[in-house]
């Protein structure tokens, strides 16, 4: 789903999906990212030891991990990205109000 498409207004339901992105997103980019140095720095935890299977599912641990810290820790940062889209949205949708209004305005009708 592209941001682009919700409106400036949104309705609940956009509200929703526009989080739910922004929180996918905010997962991958910014906590995937982290654990993934995580596991492959050189002063890991044995926290995340796992042996064979933590080598073969560690990925899979490391995107599960993601997503429940973006939905918690991650919930203001979510939150100033949704907040931050939909005042862009607002703008834009002002602007391009604005602009249609002065089309209307200056239009005239040529036909005698």
């Amino acid at each position: 789903m592209k941001i682009e498409n919700l409106t400036a207004n949104p309705l609940p339901d956009q509200n929703k999906r526009l989080t739910h992105e922004a929180r996918k997103w905010v997962a991958q980019t910014f906590f995937g990212t982290m654990l993934k140095q995580m596991r492959n720095s050189p002063f890991k935890s044995e926290l995340f030891a796992g042996g064979r299977g933590g080598e073969a599912f560690g990925t899979l641990l490391d995107q599960q991990l993601a997503e429940r810290m973006s939905t918690g820790a991650g919930s203001k940062l979510v939150g100033s990205i949704v907040k931050g889209i939909e005042v862009k949205n607002q703008k834009a949708q002002n602007a391009k109000q604005q602009l249609q209004r002065s089309h209307v305005g200056t239009t005239t009708d040529h036909r005698a």
